[in-house]
């Protein structure tokens, strides 16, 4: 009896931990990117470039042609990532600048650049 109990347990731990192999599902993970603008003496804030992280380096958003795109305010930013699935987190301002933090959920880094073009992508 002893033996049987052994093998429908030793049976079961084994079922439950295949049932739970992840190997077929892709991962996904939150990128995110800081768009910063710079604050004029009017209070408005003005458009400047994107932080993108694993560029170490500052860029400005281009259509698909490499023609830089002029945004007039913040909420132009806003709505042109969102529309590209990127979603609003968190702002802050430091000294004269206003930062503004966005994040996509994707699978892979090349996923997170759908649908952006930077100026050095041109160059």
């Amino acid at each position: 009896m002893k033996k049987i109990f052994f093998y429908l347990m030793f049976l079961t731990i084994s079922l439950s931990a295949h049932a739970q192999n992840t190997n077929d599902v892709k991962k996904t993970y939150d990128y995110y990117c800081v768009y910063y603008g710079q604050l004029q003496i009017s209070g408005r804030v003005k458009p400047q470039k994107l932080i993108w992280g694993e560029l170490k380096k500052e860029v400005k958003l281009t259509n698909p042609k490499g023609e830089e795109i002029e945004f007039n305010n913040m909420i132009d930013v806003a709505n042109y990532l969102a529309k590209r699935g990127w979603r609003f987190i968190d702002n802050e301002t430091y000294h004269d600048r206003f930062y503004v933090i966005f994040a996509k959920t994707v699978s892979s880094d090349e996923e997170a650049k759908e649908g952006l073009y930077f100026d050095i992508d041109f160059k």
